[in-house]
This record gives C-alpha cells, structure tokens and sequence, in this order.
C-alpha cells in the first residue's frame, strides 16, 4: 500500500490524510494533476465539489492523486489485484478526508449530519464506479451490460 501522512496544507487550510508522496508535491503541480471531484469531462461538471457550501474538493484532489500513483504501479507490476487494493485504499482514505473536513468545518451539528449523509452516499457511488470500471468485459456480458457505463447509468439513483 501507498506510505500516507496527515499532512496540512496551508492553500486549503486543511489537514488532510495523504500519500507522503504528495506532501511534498508543490501546490500548483497538484493543482495540475488533480481535477477535484468527478472525472474528467461532463463528469467533472456535474459532481459537487462541495457539501452545502463547504468545499471537499482537496479531498478529491488527494483521491485523484493516489488513483494515478495506483495506476502507474499497476502498470508497472502488470498487477491488476493490486489496482483493485489500491484504488480501494484511496477510497478509503478519501472517506477519512472527507469526514475531516466535514468535522472540523461544520459548526452546526445539523449541517455536519447533513454533510456526512452526503458524503457517505458519495462515497459509496465512488466504490461502485470504482468497480464496474475495472470487471472485465464478459463479466459485464454475463450481469446484462454492454459497457461499465451502461451498468453505472442503471445503477444511478
């Protein structure tokens, strides 16, 4: 697994859990790698990158930012399991996050539930993605989908 650190990063005004990696990235090569929450393209136009006005956005940067380092040593190991425990750590991380962020800027106590209500639904939604993306094609085949975007459509609630 990916070595993390709690790590605050002054531009966000966060303490934010994170590969080690990446706490001693420079701000605007994060910035550059990262997109926020979503995908890119549409995707990135329709996720909130904010909770009722409290942005997660470094929360998605860091996830985006484990998913590469992820990809890469997939890549590199030829090691597709090991893709699969990695993108499951940085989900994993970005709930952690994200409850941070949440608990540590919601002074309202109803506000802070709300927020947490959502970011668990967020959460959730990113493992599936997460999974219907990496099955293969005849697995796809066999549950009644074309592609994983078919699966991911019918499943959106």
């Amino acid at each position: 697994m990916t070595p993390v650190c709690f790590y605050h990063f002054e531009e966000w005004g966060v303490r934010l859990l994170c590969p080690i990696s990446m706490a001693s990235m420079r701000m605007d090569d994060i910035m550059i790698q990262s997109n926020g929450c979503g995908r890119a393209g549409i995707e990135n136009r329709i996720v909130p990158d904010s909770f009722f006005g409290l942005s997660v956005s470094p929360a998605c940067r860091v996830h985006d930012i484990m998913y590469q380092q992820a990809l890469e040593r997939a890549r590199r190991h030829k090691d597709q399991a090991r893709l699969t425990a990695e993108e499951h750590f940085a989900d994993g991380i970005m709930a952690c996050n994200l409850v941070q962020i949440i608990n540590n800027h919601s002074g309202n106590r109803f506000m802070r539930w709300l927020r947490l209500r959502i970011a668990s639904r967020y959460i959730r939604a990113t493992s599936v993605t997460d999974v219907l993306t990496v099955l293969p094609e005849p697995v796809l085949v066999a549950m009644g989908y074309d592609t994983a975007t078919a699966a991911l459509e019918d499943m959106t609630c």
